[in-house]
């Protein structure tokens, strides 16, 4: 029992110690950081490749959402089905002049199922 203490000590020492274990890289043959830091993928043999979801969302994705008046807002509908009050909100907000930018508002579908 008198090596015990003797590992919790020494296990303490190498912790405080500033020493830095380093794993080694991640390789993958379906991926790999290009010259421009960006991943590059392998296509298969039908040309398929891993998707790359990175530019997905608004713009191309890391463009925030433009700030617009909402100019309806929905509640859902009990009975489940909103298309047709979603659509003549939508027609309704096209009737309006556009802003600027070239906006006219927003459709605010309150939280549910519509």
């Amino acid at each position: 029992m008198r090596l015990l203490p003797g590992i919790v000590i020494l296990v303490c020492r190498f912790a405080g110690s500033g020493i830095a274990f380093a794993a080694p890289a991640a390789t993958s043959e379906w991926a790999r950081a290009g010259e421009n830091g960006k991943l590059v993928y392998r296509a298969d043999e039908r040309g398929n490749t891993i998707p790359d979801f990175s530019r997905a969302g608004y713009g191309g994705g890391g463009v925030a959402l433009p700030s617009l008046p909402v100019i309806a807002k929905l509640a859902p509908d009990p009975s489940g089905d909103d298309t047709a009050r979603i659509q003549a909100a939508l027609d309704a907000i096209a009737k309006h002049p556009a802003d600027a930018r070239g906006w006219r508002g927003a459709v605010l579908l309150q939280r549910g199922a519509h």
